[in-house]
């Protein structure tokens, strides 16, 4: 089979190879045709080729690593998804390990970001360190709650409304009666509507806010982050990146595939037959397979016509309306030490349309951009407008909310998650009643159909979750081709 060499990018690795549209054929079909290359897909390619079994993933972008991006052009490799990992990692871990990257801590033993400290931006008041929050009237909370800043509040009352024994009960339908809104579950906690605003519905983690959110996927991330907590090996670094950018997973991953990798290549429909599976492209390409994982998000998912008799109604329900958490970001470069003449703390929250705001450091560990991080319902105002405009808004908002930016900063960077077609958003936002209706169906294979991508993992979430299930995909494989 003719081949050629293609190039993952300017700071990557040469990889494994990429082969024309004339070079498939059903005389040659492949075992497993993976559908993206993200952690998944890739972890269920080695999986599968380590079995023996002729393997091919197929990209739509030109890159590897999914929802994993790094900003390499940016000072200090800045992670725009899959930002950090934790010592309670263990399939990333393994990976990490074998192919001797290394991992650090960017703000551990940092002057800069070794505080906690956060300013609060609330009704046009700036609230400047934790115990002015404390003092705040802004501040609804009882007394002796009074200094926890509202996403810690939240974190509290989740831990302590908690039912799952075990990170696995959040989608066993024993459960399913915590399969309710955010805001529904923190009124029955005694919340009123504007803490439950303060708490949920500003700058939310996932969904758009506290009523488009079931209740139970904050459960399961309880759970996992406590599960991780007792994973964690104190004798390495809690919280890590790679050095030099965590795209480099993805990308050493790609470049031991022994079978084909296809990238710019968008698949549109995908045809079942009794002898196997033929994927159709945007760009004209066919590939038949014994089998085919899909591993990309519902939201990509659904821009497939898929074409199999067994497909459940509920799953195309899932695929066509299940949505995706919200994230638009904008890095700033650093120009002039601005917290020097303010003296304010280097992180804010703020309860307007641009959302919190971090400082991060570059590969000195010096503070190098600002970066915004707007989440749920705000990232459609910003969506809305060209990646110039958004930029000039934001600067603009900046400079209102901190004088001593003006000046201080300049434009480097500007994405949003929601706006990628092949991402449509960060990871999976269960709205309430969704997890007891589709949770378990999304992962079930429809052989020779199968199911992978953090959305449909059981135990683990993002970065980790990714590598579950794939994983999980590929062992269903195997026992189904024998």
């Amino acid at each position: 089979m003719k081949r050629r060499n293609f190039i993952l990018g300017a700071s990557t690795l040469a990889a494994t190879s990429m082969i024309g549209v004339s070079s498939f054929s059903n005389n040659h079909p492949y075992d497993v045709a993976i559908i993206g290359a993200g952690l998944a897909g890739l972890n269920a390619a080695q999986i599968l080729e380590d079995q023996g079994l002729k393997t091919t993933v197929i990209e739509a972008n030109s890159r590897v690593g999914g929802k994993l991006l790094t900003a390499n052009s940016l000072d200090g490799n800045q992670e725009i998804g899959g930002t950090s990992m934790g010592s309670g990692y263990e399939r990333l871990i393994k990976v990490i390990d074998k192919y001797q990257l290394k991992p650090y801590s960017p703000g551990k033993d940092n002057p800069y970001f070794g505080t906690r400290a956060t300013a609060i931006h609330l009704n046009n008041t700036l609230i400047s360190t934790r115990d002015n929050w404390g003092k705040s009237k802004l501040n609804p909370f009882p007394s002796n709650l009074k200094h926890q800043y509202p996403w810690e509040r939240l974190r509290y009352i989740i831990n302590d409304l908690n039912p799952l024994s075990e990170t696995t009960d959040w989608y066993n339908p024993l459960y399913s009666k915590y399969d309710i809104s955010l805001h529904k579950a923190l009124q029955e906690y005694g919340l009123k509507d504007d803490e439950i605003h303060l708490v949920a519905g500003i700058n939310p983690s996932h969904g758009n806010g506290a009523k488009d959110i079931s209740i139970l996927q904050y459960f399961f991330s309880s759970s996992w982050v406590k599960d991780q907590s007792n994973k964690m090996d104190k004798s390495k670094p809690g919280i890590f990146q790679i050095r030099g950018g965590n795209s480099l997973i993805p990308q050493h991953m790609a470049a031991s595939l022994k079978g084909d990798l296809v990238l710019n290549t968008k698949i549109t429909n995908l045809k079942s037959y009794n002898q196997g599976v033929r994927l159709s492209s945007e760009n004209g390409m066919q590939i038949d397979a014994k089998t085919v994982i899909t591993s990309i998000p519902l939201t990509a998912l659904s821009n497939i016509e898929i074409e199999t008799q067994k497909i459940e109604a509920d799953r195309l329900t899932a695929i066509n309306n299940v949505g995706y958490s919200k994230v638009h970001l904008i890095y700033f470069e650093i120009l002039r030490p601005f917290w020097e003449y303010d003296e304010l703390p280097l992180t804010y929250w703020t309860d307007t349309n641009i959302g919190r705001i971090f400082t991060v450091p570059g590969s000195d560990g010096n503070p190098a951009y600002i970066k915004t991080w707007t989440t749920g319902s705000n990232t459609a105002f910003l969506d809305k407008m060209s990646s110039s405009q958004a930029t000039a808004y934001v600067l603009k908002q900046l400079i209102l909310l901190r004088p001593s930016l003006k000046n201080a900063i300049k434009p480097a960077l500007t994405w949003s998650w929601q706006n990628q077609t092949t991402a449509g958003g960060t990871y999976v936002a269960w709205q309430p009643g969704e997890i007891k209706q589709f949770a378990n169906i999304v992962a079930k294979p429809i052989p020779p159909l199968f199911f992978a991508g953090e959305y449909t993992a059981k135990t683990d979430r993002g970065m980790e979750g990714a590598m579950e299930s794939g994983e999980r995909a590929a062992a269903e494989v195997i026992n189904y081709l024998g």
